[in-house]
């Protein structure tokens, strides 16, 4: 007798004491038949007759022991599906099952989404054998969060690059910038520097840099107000708007020199970053 909300606010004391012992019965039933079936199953009997084993050693009625199998073996099913899945793009999300992403190329969606994955890596990983099936098991559950992961990576990517320390190496080791960035943010070279370049159409670090001592401001505060440029953050790209974002991030930016920084920024972009 299962009763949906509504119904049982409108039960009478009778009917919630009735649905209160079947509710409590089937509980039981539920614990003696998982208790019974994890025995069974140490003995490993013939899977086919578990059921009936169940019945004749619990007393539960043979339909309400297979509900209950049935249900628990779902559980367990999508349990087991679902750490795959998270498990498999934890992995995607690391450098060493990872290869150069350079954008989004046509073809076959999942074939074409996922040509950055290693999946022989990501079967190494979580201890599979690398196989036809093996493959696709990884396609599958990757491939539907395959643009969030990516988003994340470029995140990741964006928030490295313009870390203290990261701006600390890159006065100091230039050249070794772009992988001191991929390191810190578990990804590939290649792929830090196109999103960095493409995706985000960051300056070059050495001009976010001077910029940002121009306007006394940390550089990874003048990143993220180009960033928030580029990406037409603010109304119609206003000095205004653009002073009252400083000031939200602790700048004592005034909104004269807030116009100046949207002049700065503008002749970057003219001169193609």
């Amino acid at each position: 007798m299962r009763l949906r909300k509504t119904e049982k606010s409108s039960m009478n004391k009778q009917e919630r004491a009735i649905y209160e012992r079947e509710k409590a019965i089937r509980a039981s039933q539920k614990e003696i038949v998982l208790n019974c079936l994890e025995e069974i199953l140490r003995e490993s009997p013939d899977k086919y007759k578990v059921n009936s084993i169940i019945a004749r050693k619990t007393g539960v009625p043979a339909h309400i022991v297979g509900e209950i199998v049935v249900a628990h073996r779902r559980g367990r099913e999508q349990s087991k599906d679902a750490q795959f899945v998270r498990q498999a793009c934890g992995l995607a999300m690391a450098a060493k099952c990872q290869r150069s992403y350079a954008g989004p190329r046509e073809g076959n969606k999942h074939k074409w989404q996922l040509y950055w994955l290693k999946l022989d890596a990501v079967c190494a990983e979580i201890g599979i054998a690398y196989t036809g099936s093996s493959r696709r098991s990884v396609v599958s559950a990757v491939a539907p969060y395959a643009g969030a992961l990516l988003d994340k990576i470029a995140e990741n990517v964006f928030s490295a690059a313009y870390a203290e320390m990261a701006i600390q190496h890159f006065q100091d080791k230039p050249n070794n910038y772009i992988a001191f960035v991929a390191d810190h943010a578990n990804t590939l070279p290649a792929t830090a520097r196109y999103f960095l370049e493409k995706k985000f159409q960051m300056p070059p670090t050495k001009k976010i840099i001077g910029v940002a001592r121009e306007f006394g401001m940390p550089a990874g505060l003048a990143a993220e107000a180009i960033r928030c440029l580029n990406e037409n953050y603010f109304a119609s790209g206003t000095a205004l708007s653009l002073a009252v974002y400083f000031r939200r991030n602790n700048s004592d930016i005034e909104l004269e020199q807030a116009n100046e920084f949207l002049i700065r920024y503008r002749q970057m972009r003219e001169k193609n970053l």
